[in-house]
């Protein structure tokens, strides 16, 4: 019995002696830690402090270890795990009204506004309370709550902060009440303030404002009254670089700014350009339609004239061919009533055939026939010539049936003057076939019109 009991009491000493020895392991590292912070490593110091956090410090090293890693992880920006470490340490110390400010302050950085609106409610520091609430209200997007909170600060006399008066006065111009903005800041002067929170938020109001050499010299100042704690506060070359952002910031709104009044011109000129070009295309197109119209009106009008005109000239043509016609035959004619009324002695019937013959030879003697051929040829062409010119819109197939039709009128005529077919004087004539020809009608056309002729 007393041989187990004295490796119990051996192995108690030795956990005891290890962990002894792991705290003051902590508590080194941590210190490490400290000096690293101080010196602005802030990455080293990080990765010392997770150490330290992971060398079983002691409770009250371990919350200090959990804040200084929240400061690190703030400082770079990482605000996700800044509020996880912000937890922890205010969960190790909720007493501690440090540990409860930072971690309000982390989930305002960290974009969780209505938990530290949470938290806040029951904030006993009245300052704090409203100074936090302002900003939580404003990244909640509750601009009231926040003007309530920023109003509330400055109505105390004793309470001056011109970081509140910059925020209330840069919530009034986002609502477009310049003139209230401007009161609230009657009294601001850049150069009567030191502290760096009022100097960034004098700065913040002035670029929000658009006033831009107001801005300028707030970030100035602020990087040169920060320059004067630089053990507390980052180091001159980050407000350095803060200052030319800002800068480049407020130059490139003012460029971007022309170039969308710029677009913005040459939006409305393009729009102003296609809407003329729109109502021209209109207003050509229904002219255009409107000529078109009245030509097709017009070319009826000169072809029903034309018509007319061709239907008169034929009616004439007809007349004076059957005048033709009459005064030719009109010796045949007395020669037939001659024959009818006399007697039929040998005398008489030889006159009358005689007469009958040599009226009848007269008719087909190659020269009258030539002559009235020209004659009905030269009344064709100039009809078909009148139809060309006056009516140009008849299709070619329109003109190549005048064409036949001419040529079998033609035709016909003649034919009643001699013993010949219509058909082989209209296939005959030369001068004909090689319009037929050139006019690319097949053959079977061409054969199917003369049959209709004969």
């Amino acid at each position: 019995m007393k041989r187990p009991l004295s490796i119990i009491i051996i192995a108690a000493l030795t956990v005891a002696s290890c962990t002894g020895n792991r705290r003051q392991s902590a508590q080194t590292v941590y210190e490490t830690a400290v000096s690293h912070y101080r010196d602005g490593n802030y990455a080293e110091a990080l990765i010392a402090a997770i150490d330290a956090s992971e060398a079983d410090p002691a409770d009250s090293t371990l919350a200090g270890i959990h804040a200084l890693i929240y400061e690190c992880h703030r400082i770079t920006g990482n605000h996700t795990m800044a509020l996880e470490s912000a937890r922890l340490a205010a969960g190790m110390s909720p007493d501690d009204p440090t540990a409860r400010h930072s971690l309000v302050e982390a989930m305002i950085s960290a974009e969780k506004p209505d938990e530290a609106l949470e938290i806040l409610a029951g904030e006993p520091d009245r300052r704090f309370r409203l100074e936090q609430t302002a900003q939580a209200a404003m990244a909640a997007g509750r601009h009231d709550l926040a003007k309530n909170a920023l109003s509330s600060m400055l109505a105390d006399s004793t309470y001056m902060d011109i970081a509140a008066q910059a925020t209330l006065a840069t919530l009034l111009t986002e609502e477009g009440k310049h003139d209230s903005a401007a009161t609230v800041l009657a009294d601001v002067n850049a150069a009567l303030s030191s502290d760096p929170d009022e100097l960034k938020a004098l700065a913040t109001y002035y670029s929000a404002a658009g006033i831009r050499d107001r801005a300028i010299d707030a970030y100035r100042q602020l990087a040169a009254v920060q320059d004067s704690m630089m053990d507390n506060m980052v180091s001159q070359g980050v407000y350095e670089k803060l200052y030319r952002h800002e800068r480049s910031r407020l130059e490139n709104e003012q460029r971007r700014a022309r170039k969308r009044a710029f677009m913005m011109a040459g939006g409305i000129t393009v729009t102003t350009l296609l809407v003329i070009t729109l109502l021209t295309l209109i207003l050509y197109r229904r002219t255009t339609e409107s000529r078109r119209a009245l030509q097709t009106q017009t070319d009826m009008l000169l072809l029903h004239e034309e018509m007319r005109q061709i239907k008169e000239s034929s009616d004439r043509s007809r007349l004076a061919m059957r005048n033709l016609m009459k005064d030719r035959y009109e010796k045949v004619e007395m020669a037939a009533n001659l024959l009818l009324d006399n007697s039929f002695s040998k005398n008489s019937d030889a006159n009358i055939t005689s007469a009958l013959h040599d009226e009848v030879s007269r008719c087909r003697q190659p020269q009258f026939l030539s002559a009235l051929e020209d004659a009905l040829n030269r009344y064709c062409d100039n009809v078909i010539a009148r139809l060309r010119t006056s009516v140009p819109s008849l299709s070619p197939q329109e003109m190549t049936l005048a064409l036949y039709c001419a040529a079998g009128l033609s035709a016909r005529v003649i034919s009643m003057l001699t013993d010949r077919s219509a058909a082989s004087l209209y296939t005959a004539r030369h001068r004909l076939r090689k319009k037929i020809q050139k006019s690319g009608i097949p053959q079977e056309t061409i054969d199917e019109f003369l049959s209709l002729i004969h």
